[in-house]
Order: structure tokens, then C-alpha cells, then sequence
């Protein structure tokens, strides 16, 4: 049995960009035991009163918004919200005809050739065809569907339409084919018949390494590639979800030599039928590469630059800032190689760095002296001070700025630091505090500098910040957060939630018109409601339906001294994936420290919808800027899935955005208390 009371909240929201939709959740209480919801089960969608649109004043630039609102906030209190608006559906013109909302696919989207997802909205009972097929309908309306595509030159039409009662309302969606540009800045003559090659650029690869070879062509052909001017053929496979997609890949032994080889990708559509072939270069390199002694340095030209795990860019390890000297130990296909050490790789993207010949790198700082200090808010520092090696022990001129980059080790248990144009002899730090050693070490084969922060028995870190000036880095480790004062009460946490997209970012939208930015505003300010009753702090980055950008989000976090943050979004699958594939919520984290509050979250929000055990996922390297809030815990939650019919009819029930909303509150309350 579960009892809660929700007073009442008020929510707003722009159609369009136009205008401010007001509301306001009215009182509601009561108990009574809560059904799981089953995947698969309609809905039927509630009515709602909107109330009369107004346009408030809304803050100017980079603040964060303060719960309880102002009076001169912007939300009015004239209306009730029983569910969340399904904006785009609400758009639509009533005509003769039944209404009809496509979704999906987009004329702002160019698509590759293949099964083309379609999904949208329409009168109940209506049927609806795409390009003459009968689409998957739904009691709400809903309709899905897949159409195999051949794109062809120029416009490519999608008719879709929807008959009820005898009438008809029909809606065409013009789609144009994907650039398949057949070189793709590949060095040798024009592929004909062949498109999108890989590599795209030359390779330095060492022993092992598997160089990838992957083009597109005539569907149902035999593909292979020749390497240089070995006779070996290697046979590419077709994909069995992508007709006419061919990849293939050949290790680079150490017998190998060598060093400017052509890869000739050769189509047979039949015994007597060949595609002039398609070429491109392998630059690889000789077996000595494999030592980590053998490269060159690359130096980042960009802030914020990732570090990844493999050259797909899907996972970010850490981010290294500009001017941070890298040393790299081979190159394949856009992507350098960089050794963090001798077990573990890590890639760079080309375009973000410079290449340095070996003899053009010289150290330029060294590191002198360790100190740590505290304060009464369960913070440590340590600083590192730099002297320049440019200049004489005794000159008053600042070392140049510094390359490091920070990791964390576990959940929170240790922290490494690694300098690069750093020189150091080996050295420790021992304390009686939260931190009970540090010490520092010379990598001489990787040309680098390791510093390691031992936490003492029983201190876990809850977050880090570095920042370096004139010489001096400081590493700010924050080692308690608050837990609240007594039972019932969240005092006195401070709290950020950052209710995702807003404004022109409608984020992603669902069949039936639900937006993601509007679902994530009515359940933060729920959520701040909730939390606030119970004596936290609270704040939001944005308060109504206004754009706010990822910089400004991580500026206003960084700079709350908050406890913890929340970013609430909704997920949606991609558009050549099917629909029915995901649901239900998922929380993410980036750093370790903060896995404890993504599971707690996660594991309050399916209990709350009665859905099975789910893992957390770490590294919400889609939303890289959030990465940056380092100090303290932070998490992203995704509360339902938008693309699933079923989740976004569920986003339109009142009484399930209670639950969200007390699966979340829960979801702080036991991370707080644990």
C-alpha cells in the first residue's frame, strides 16, 4: 500500500515557440495499492483543460530558478492539467476528413536506401495506409509501419493516408536520398557502382591490428578485396540487415612490410558481369611500431576533446583540453592511437589534433612540490605547483599552461592524475585526513607523469574539480555529501534538476504529438514540488518552455554548490530501429561516484511502474557537456521511451506521472539516507 500527497504544482508550456501554455496540477490524495503497468497494454488517452496562453517574463541569461517560484514566475495558476499536451496532435486542423499526424519519416532527414520507419498519429478507428500498405494500427490511433525504399534521383514520395467513415485525409512526406558521394576523398579513380568506402583515409597500423574495409553496392553480388599486390583474395560478407552493405577486415602480421599498399575492392554481380573496382591506400606500418617507444606526439587543438575506447566514438573514456601534448603510436582510419599505458588504448579524433614530429617535442615544466589542505565542508585540495624549465629555478614567469587529464578509480575509492610535458622525480604525500596518500610517478617509456589520490578506509568521493593558474594545479575532492537532518525531511540537501531540452528544442517526439520537452518540465516541477515539502533546496535550469543550452546547463550547475543534480529526459529509438524494441526507464551516469544515485533512481522508478529489474548504464557520453559537472554526484534519468506507443500513451495519464514522479523523489530520498 502506498500513500503520498501531491499539492498543487504549476506547469507551462509554448506551442510552437509562440505562446506559454499555463496550468496547475490540482490537490490530489488518496491511497490505494498501485497496478503494475504491462508493456503492451492501451491506455485510453485522458481529456484535458488547457488553460488561456500568456507570455510571461522569463530570466535572462544563465540562471538557475529558484522552487518556489516568484509571483513574477512564469507560471499562472488559471487552468488544470490532467496530462501532459500532445502538442503537434493538438495542431492539427479538424477537416472533413480523419486527423492525421506523420511522425516519422522527416523531409529534414536525407535517408540511406533500406526499410524506411514510419510512425505517426490518426482519428481512433480510422486505418491508415503507407505508400498502399496497411499500417500497424493502434486503439489510440497510432499507427507503425516499415516501407523498403530504393531511393531513386530527385524527390521520393511517402503517401500516407487515412480513411474513416468513408473519407479520406491524405499527407505526403517528399524524402530525398542520403549524399553517396562515390569517393569520399579516397585517393585513386572513381568507384562506379560503388559508394560510401572505408577507410576514408590512410592507415598506420601495427602488428594485430585489423584493418576494416567496408563499401556498398549492387545487393546479392560476391565482394572481396585484393591488398596491395598480393593475389590473396579476401572475402567480404553482405549484411543480413542492410542488403548491398559489405564488410571485411584482414590482422596485419608481423611478416608484413608495408608502407603505401592500394586495397582493391572488386564487385561480382555474376560470372561475366564486373564493377569497375574501387580503391583506396593502407599506409601500414612495419611490426618494430609495436614498441611504445616508436611514434610521434599530436597536440589538441580543442577544449573538451574526447578520448575514446575504439574508433566507433561511442564510448568516451575521459576529455583532455587544448594544446594537450599526446603521444601516439599508430592512426587507423580517422582516428590516432594514443597508450595510457602499456594495457590500455585509448583514440583521438584527426581533425581535433596536430601531428609532431618526435624532435619538435621538448618538456616544459616540472613538477616541485605537493601540499594538501582542508576545509569544513568535507572538501580536500591537493595542489600540484609547476616550475617552467624554460627558465632560470629563480624567474618570476609562470610555467606555460599545463596538459592532465583526471580519472577515477572505481567507484570513488582512488583518483589518478596524469600530466603530460611534465618532468618529476618520484615522490608521496602522507595525511591523517580523508586522503591518506598521494603519490607520484615518472612513466619513462610513455614520456608522462601519474600522480595517485588514496582515499583513507571508509571515504568514498563524491566528486572532483581540477582547475590550474600561474603555476599551480588544485584538485578539489569532495569527500561527504549531506545526509538529511532526521527522518521525513531531506534538509538540507540542495538539489538541481534540469528538466532536458525547451523551447526550439522539442527534443523527440512521439506518434501520438507528446514532446520529450514538455514531459520533462511537468515531471521536474513535480519533482521539485515534492522534494521541497520535504525541506530540500531546490532549483531548476529552466522553469517554462525556453531554450536553455548545454553550456549555460553546465554553467548553472557547476556554480550551484548543490549536493546532487538530476537531468530528466525521455528516450526514443533511432529511425531504423524498431519501435517496439525499447521502453520502460533508464538512468545513466558518467562518473563511477555517481553510479550509487543512477541505481537508486533506477531502481525506485521500475518499482514504481512494476517493471523488471534493469541495469544502470554508465557514461552518458551522449550528453557530453554534463560530463563537466564533476564535483558533484549527477545523473541522467530517461524516464519512458516516447518512440514505444505504449510509453507515450502512458506519458498522457496523470496517474502514472504520480508514480514517475514518486519513483524519483524516492529515488533521492534513498540515495540521501543510504
Amino acid at each position: 500500500m502506498i500513500s503520498h500527497r501531491l499539492s498543487r504544482c504549476l506547469f507551462l508550456i509554448c506551442c510552437m515557440g509562440l505562446m506559454l501554455l499555463a496550468c496547475k496540477q490540482h490537490e490530489t490524495s488518496g491511497t490505494g495499492e498501485k497496478k503494475p503497468v504491462s508493456v503492451g497494454t492501451p491506455i485510453t488517452p485522458p481529456s484535458s483543460t488547457i488553460a488561456t496562453l500568456t507570455t510571461p517574463t522569463l530570466p535572462v541569461g544563465p540562471t538557475l530558478i529558484s522552487y518556489p517560484l516568484s509571483e513574477n514566475s512564469p507560471f499562472i495558476t488559471s487552468s488544470t492539467l490532467s496530462a501532459i499536451p500532445r502538442r503537434l496532435w493538438d495542431q492539427r486542423s479538424v477537416s472533413d476528413g480523419p486527423r492525421l499526424l506523420v511522425v516519422l519519416p522527416s523531409e529534414e532527414v536525407s535517408y540511406v536506401g533500406g526499410n524506411i520507419r514510419c510512425a505517426g498519429s490518426t482519428t481512433p478507428g480510422a486505418q491508415v495506409t503507407l505508400n498502399g500498405t496497411p499500417a500497424k494500427m493502434y486503439p489510440t490511433g497510432v499507427f507503425l509501419g516499415n516501407i523498403p525504399w530504393i531511393p531513386k534521383p530527385g524527390l521520393n514520395p511517402f503517401v500516407f493516408k487515412s480513411t474513416l467513415n468513408g473519407k479520406t485525409t491524405v499527407s505526403t512526406i517528399n524524402l530525398r536520398e542520403a549524399s553517396t558521394s562515390s569517393t569520399l576523398g579516397l585517393s585513386g579513380p572513381s568507384a562506379d557502382g560503388f559508394r560510401r568506402l572505408q577507410p576514408e583515409s590512410d592507415q598506420e597500423l601495427q602488428v594485430s591490428d585489423a584493418l576494416k574495409v567496408r563499401c556498398e553496392t549492387v545487393p546479392g553480388g560476391r565482394v572481396y578485396f585484393l591488398l596491395d599486390k598480393s593475389p590473396v583474395v579476401h572475402e567480404m560478407a553482405e549484411s543480413k540487415t542492410r542488403p548491398g552493405l559489405y564488410q571485411g577486415e584482414y590482422k596485419i602480421l608481423p611478416t608484413d612490410r608495408f608502407q603505401a599498399a592500394s586495397i582493391q575492392i572488386r564487385l561480382e554481380s555474376s560470372p561475366t558481369k564486373k564493377i569497375k573496382p574501387a580503391s583506396t591506400k593502407l599506409k601500414a606500418t612495419v611490426s618494430t611500431l609495436a614498441s611504445l617507444n616508436t611514434g610521434h606526439y599530436i597536440k589538441v587543438q580543442e577544449n573538451d576533446t574526447g578520448l575514446f575506447s575504439d574508433t566507433t566514438a561511442d564510448h568516451r573514456i575521459t576529455s583532455v583540453q587544448a594544446n594537450t601534448q599526446l603521444f601516439s603510436n599508430g592512426k587507423i582510419g580517422k582516428y590516432y592511437r594514443v597508450p595510457l599505458d602499456k594495457k590500455n588504448t585509448a583514440w583521438v579524433q584527426e581533425k581535433q589534433c596536430n601531428a609532431l614530429p618526435l624532435a619538435q617535442h621538448t618538456v616544459s615544466t616540472e613538477l616541485v612540490k605537493m601540499e594538501t589542505s582542508g576545509d569544513t565542508k568535507g572538501r580536500t585540495k591537493v595542489s600540484f605547483k609547476f616550475q617552467s624549465l624554460a627558465q632560470p629555478k629563480d624567474a618570476a614567469t609562470p610555467p606555460p599552461p599545463l596538459a592532465y587529464r583526471v580519472d577515477t578509480v572505481d567507484a570513488g575509492t582512488s583518483l589518478t592524475l596524469t600530466l603530460w610535458d611534465t618532468e618529476a622525480s618520484d615522490s608521496e604525500i602522507t595525511t591523517n585526513g580523508p586522503i591518506r596518500l598521494v603519490r607520484c610517478k615518472k612513466d619513462s617509456v610513455l614520456q608522462l607523469v601519474r600522480c595517485e589520490v588514496f582515499f583513507a578506509p571508509g571515504i568514498t568521493m563524491r566528486g572532483f574539480a581540477p582547475s590550474y593558474s600561474n603555476g599551480q594545479l588544485d584538485l578539489t575532492i569532495q569527500t561527504i555529501v549531506p545526509h538529511p537532518e532526521a527522518p521525513g525531511t531531506l534538509r538540507p540537501l540542495r538539489i538541481v534538476l534540469d528538466p532536458g531540452h525547451g523551447g526550439t528544442d522539442m527534443g523527440a517526439v512521439g506518434a501520438q504529438g507528446v514532446c520529450e520537452a514538455d514531459a520533462n518540465l511537468v515531471v521536474a516541477y513535480h519533482l521539485a514540488e515534492m522534494l521541497h515539502e520535504h525541506g530540500a533546496t531546490v532549483s531548476l535550469t529552466r522553469a517554462g518552455d525556453n531554450f536553455v543550452s548545454l553550456e549555460d546547463r553546465i554553467d548553472m550547475i557547476s556554480k550551484s554548490d548543490a549536493d546532487l543534480y538530476l537531468s530528466i529526459h525521455c528516450d526514443s529509438i533511432g529511425p531504423f530501429q524498431d519501435p517496439l524494441m525499447a521502453f520502460g526507464p533508464r538512468a545513466y551516469f558518467y562518473y563511477a561516484y555517481s553510479s550509487a544515485l543512477a541505481q537508486s533512481l533506477q531502481t525506485s522508478l521500475m518499482g514504481e511502474m512494476g517493471i523488471r529489474g534493469r541495469a544502470v548504464y554508465p557514461g552518458f557520453h551522449f550528453f557530453r557537456p554534463l560530463r563537466r559537472c564533476t564535483l558533484i554526484p549527477g545523473a541522467l534519468t530517461e524516464i519512458s521511451f516516447v518512440s514505444h506507443p505504449d510509453d507515450e500513451n502512458r506519458l498522457i495519464d496523470p496517474a502514472f506521472l504520480d508514480r514517475v514522479v514518486l519513483g524519483l523523489y524516492k529515488g533521492i530520498e534513498n540515495y540521501a539516507r543510504r
